[in-house]
Order: structure tokens, then C-alpha cells, then sequence
């Protein structure tokens, strides 16, 4: 599942309108015979929160393109509201959009700006923290300012990666080799509350399924061992 934010009124709250061409260079990483694609972009189907969360119950992975930013109140991230204006999101009503999801996506990938930043008085700690936190096995987001260049490149090989072989820590560290002489290699951090990071079972090789779930965090991970559950702290 694709969504883009980049409502007009955007430079109000001092942010540039997300270009075109980074939209659509994005939109273009899921454009795969194994994609149900749902996308959400702004002039057409907007990203509204209530709209984007509800198609992630049926996503596996979820990609998010928009801005974020670290505020004194925590972590926001810019969508939309049913108007097309800018809905400054907070790290709260994520959260709680996502917690209420029966299934939430296995990989949500935040492509914000700062979308993985820690805010001092956030109480729900970093935004993507706090998704796993509330069931999301896998979340990808940015820890630093990112520049678009090095963005396309990473994410384009993630990507690729990803859905050769579905195992998402692997697929970051193949594509953070592609830009490892840019000095932001390693602005996108990843965080998990599974064992294997797999984001897509369905791409693993049959003898190598999956055997952990997840509670929520702090998180014990269990694998089934003969019908019975072993702990792993």
C-alpha cells in the first residue's frame, strides 16, 4: 500500500510541497506483478488517516511519503483532513489509529523526515518506537534529515530487495551498501519486535518459514517447538 502527502498549504507550516517526481519515483517501487496496489496521493485519493490505516488492515507493507517533523509537543507527521488540507498527525493518534487495527501491516516504511527523531517531551517516545509498540511487527523510518538523491537510491534497492527475498533487516543492509560513501547512509534505522525481521513470508524460501510472533513491546518472542512455546527474552 502507497501514500503520499503533500497538501498545497504546506509551505504555511514552513514545509516545500513534496515534488512530483519524488512521488511518482516512490509510487514506482510498487509497481510489481506481486502488488495489489492501493495508493493514496494527494489531488487524487487523499491520505487521510482514517483512510490510509484502514487500507493497511490489508497491506503487508505500507509505505508512507510525506513530511514529518519533532515538535516540543512530540513527533507529527503531515497528511491530510478530508478538506486537502494539512492534518498535522500526532505520534497519539497514530497510535491509536494503528492499535485498532485487527491486523496491522507487517513493514509500515515511514519515508518522513525525522520520522524516527527522539522528542524530548514526547511522552510516547520516538514515533516509530511507539508503532511497534502498538503491534506493528517491522517499522522503517528516517533518524536524520535525508537528501532526496540518497533516499530514491536506498529505497529503490530496499525495495528490491525486499521483495526478492522478504527479510527486511537484510534487504535495509543491501541497500545501505549501495549508498555507503553518502554521509547520510544511515539516516533509515529500522525497528522490530520479531527475531527474523520478515516482512514478507510469502517470498522465503519454503524450508525457511517463519516461526516467531510478537506481543507487544517490551517484547518476548515466542517459536514453536512441536506444538509447545518456548520463551526467547
Amino acid at each position: 500500500m502507497f501514500g503520499a502527502a503533500s497538501p498545497p498549504d504546506l509551505p504555511a507550516f514552513g514545509l516545500d510541497p513534496i515534488d512530483q517526481a519524488e512521488i511518482a519515483a516512490a509510487q514506482s517501487l510498487f509497481d510489481r506483478p506481486e502488488c495489489a496496489e492501493t495508493a493514496f496521493i494527494s489531488g487524487a485519493q487523499s491520505p487521510v488517516l482514517a483512510a490510509l490505516t484502514a487500507a493497511w488492515a490489508e497491506a503487508d507493507v505500507a509505505y508512507l511519503l510525506c513530511h514529518g517533523r519533532v515538535t516540543p509537543a512530540g513527533a507529527v507527521l503531515y497528511l491530510e483532513d478530508d478538506d486537502g488540507k494539512v492534518d498535522p498527525v500526532t505520534t497519539a493518534r497514530l497510535v491509536q489509529a494503528v492499535s485498532a487495527l485487527a491486523s496491522p501491516p507487517r513493514l509500515i516504511v515511514l519515508a518522513a523526515c525525522e520520522s524516527a527523531a527522539r522528542a524530548a517531551f514526547d511522552s510516547f517516545g520516538p514515533l516509530a518506537q511507539a508503532l511497534v509498540e502498538a503491534g506493528v511487527p517491522l517499522v522503517l523510518a528516517m533518524r536524520e534529515r535525508l537528501q532526496v538523491t540518497t533516499a530514491r537510491i536506498l529505497m529503490a534497492r530496499f525495495c528490491e530487495r525486499l521483495f526478492a527475498h522478504g527479510q527486511a533487516d537484510l534487504a535495509l543492509n543491501e541497500a545501505r551498501a549501495m549508498v555507503s560513501e553518502r554521509w547520510d547512509w544511515g539516516a533509515a534505522t529500522l525497528l522490530s519486535c520479531t527475531v527474523d525481521c520478515t516482512a514478507l513470508p510469502s517470498r522465503l524460501p519454503r524450508r525457511c518459514k517463519p516461526g516467531w510472533r510478537c506481543r507487544r513491546l517490551p517484547a518476548r518472542c515466542w517459536q514453536s517447538h512441536g506444538g509447545k512455546r518456548r520463551a526467547r527474552p
